[in-house]
């Protein structure tokens, strides 16, 4: 959630498996306005445990980074269910 954007572009969204290498996964652009915004955005490649962050960019192009979340996953394969048959 935002108060103020005046002078803000865009959000960044950032991943990281260690918190040191990062990778964009997607933008969000900003309403670029003052009042009470809420955004979303869903990893749809999540690894058992992310680093996520945000780098707001402002119009100027200058950078702000938010601090960052770390979110772990209980990641679940498939299992695949036995046929049963019946003979008779």
């Amino acid at each position: 959630s935002t108060t103020n954007e005046v002078g803000t572009s865009r959000f960044l969204v950032q991943k990281s498996m260690n918190g040191s290498n990062w990778q964009t996964i997607g933008q969000v652009t900003s309403k670029n306005n003052s009042g009470n915004h809420q955004y979303s955005f869903v990893d749809v490649f999540p690894q058992k445990e992310n680093y996520y962050r945000l780098l707001l960019v402002d119009q100027d192009g200058s950078l702000a980074q938010s601090e960052l979340v770390f979110v772990s996953f209980e990641l679940k394969k498939p299992s695949k269910t036995p046929a049963i048959t019946s003979e008779g």
